[in-house]
């Protein structure tokens, strides 16, 4: 096999190959090591001369052909080969060596087995705050966010099952993160597996309210809605599977965050004061009365 190496790595026989540079070797390597390069290949020839005729043209072209091939590879985001100079071949081998492709991967698999979970269960939810924001604007995660899906469903039909749904999570390897309530209002609880978590938060109904808590901090802050952006929900087709939004998305992330088409990571998020900031996520009231 031939590869890119993402990072200095010593390859099977021992060999010191540096960050960038093309190597053959039978091991394989994982996608935040190494890269697959797409291999050159060409037809034998049946007749003789004919080959040897190809051969001579080949040799002559040899050092061109090489350097184009060695600059493309296998790209393991969306399996079709680039250029590694070109834009979107820059873009993925950034995301595959920065380890947030992989990051995605555990986030994508942990979402699948939660949602057939809860759709064991019969639980209803749909996506919330930042991974609803990325989903709908992105088609994917808020940059640097997959590594902490965050979900919503209703605590009172659904809040009983708690200890169903979290010892369904340890049958398929998930840890608790972490519990909360508010004397039994406003569950929160926080499921990990492989450095990836999910969120799932419990909305209570309060007249023409919606609200859930946020936990952290040595603080609890309520989060409220207008109801009526939780009634109606729509699916969409999120990371392979089927997944609910609030139907009226536009108002409902214009309530939440204000301008939100435009993007900033979530390393900036969080260095602004993150979900605590009301300038950041609006519907936080330290002052509602739950």
């Amino acid at each position: 096999m031939k590869y890119l190496a993402l990072k200095d790595i010593t390859i099977n026989n021992g060999e010191f190959i540096y960050r960038g540079n093309v190597f053959h070797s039978e091991q394989m390597y994982p996608a935040n090591m190494a890269v697959e390069i797409e291999e050159e290949s060409r037809v034998v020839l049946v007749d003789k001369e004919r080959e040897e005729v190809e051969e001579d043209v080949f040799k002559s072209k040899a050092s061109d052909k090489e350097e184009v091939k060695d600059r493309t590879f296998i790209c393991p985001i969306c399996k079709k080969v680039h250029r590694i100079d070109s834009k979107i071949g820059i873009k993925h081998l950034e995301e595959v060596d920065s380890g947030t492709f992989l990051r995605k991967q555990d986030a994508i698999k942990n979402l699948k087995d939660f949602d057939k979970i809860l759709r064991k269960l019969n639980i209803d939810f749909w996506l919330e705050h930042g991974t609803l924001l990325g989903a709908y604007r992105d088609k994917d995660f808020c940059e640097g966010d997959e590594d902490d899906i965050d979900l919503g469903t209703w605590a009172s039909k659904y809040k009983k099952l708690i200890p169903k749904i979290l010892e369904a999570c340890y049958k398929k390897g998930f840890s608790l993160y972490h519990q909360w309530d508010v004397d039994g209002k406003a569950p929160q609880i926080c499921v990990k597996r492989n450095e990836s978590h999910i969120d799932l938060f419990f909305f209570e109904k309060k007249k023409i309210d919606a609200y859930s808590c946020l936990y952290g901090c040595g603080r609890i802050v309520p989060y409220v809605v207008k109801a009526k952006y939780l009634s109606k929900f729509k699916e969409i087709s999120f990371k392979g599977i089927k997944v609910n939004i609030p139907f009226d998305i536009k108002n409902y992330l214009t309530a939440k965050y204000g301008d939100w088409k435009i993007k900033i990571s979530a390393k900036e998020y969080r260095e602004s004061g993150g979900c605590y900031n009301p300038d950041n996520l609006r519907p936080i009231n330290p002052n509602y009365k739950m």
